[in-house]
């Protein structure tokens, strides 16, 4: 199941993402690590806040999947803090995931989604690719990490 994410999901929203991108660190430096892993306040910020809605999947009365978006200027909804928790990934959730939030950008007139990714998430962009992501050509810096820009046009 799908749906927007509850205060008390906290910690497992948190658990999750720490599960999901635990074994990529190595390759972030802290700022980007602790920007793409939230801590529980920043989650509690972004979730009471007006610039995100934060979403979860529960399978087996258990948040196994988390999505954050906000709306951007140039009429996208874009992507941020997207896992599956790694013992629940293969079985579609990350999908489910990219087609609710494609619905809701439907839903609201805009045109594109977007997200940032970066090199070591090499099975991730293969996803996003399958999905029908494709990159830019937009390079940032994110906490001393390159990330490329994807977009998916509805």
């Amino acid at each position: 199941m799908f749906r927007k994410a509850q205060m008390h999901e906290i910690e497992d929203i948190f658990g999750v993402l720490v599960k999901a991108f635990e074994s990529y660190r190595k390759w972030y430096s802290s700022g980007a690590f602790e920007a793409t892993v939230l801590s529980v306040e920043a989650l509690r910020s972004r979730m009471v806040g007006r610039d995100f809605e934060v979403f979860v999947v529960v399978f087996d009365g258990r948040v196994v999947g988390t999505v954050s978006v906000s709306k951007r200027e140039e009429g996208r909804l874009h992507i941020r803090s997207m896992a599956v928790s790694p013992e629940c990934q293969g079985r579609g959730f990350g999908l489910l995931m990219v087609e609710k939030v494609e619905e809701m950008a439907k839903r609201v007139g805009l045109k594109m989604l977007s997200l940032d990714t970066s090199k070591p998430l090499r099975k991730t962009i293969g996803f996003y690719q399958g999905c029908g992501f494709e990159f830019t050509g937009v390079v940032k810096d994110f906490f001393g990490v390159e990330i490329f820009e994807m977009v998916k046009r509805l």
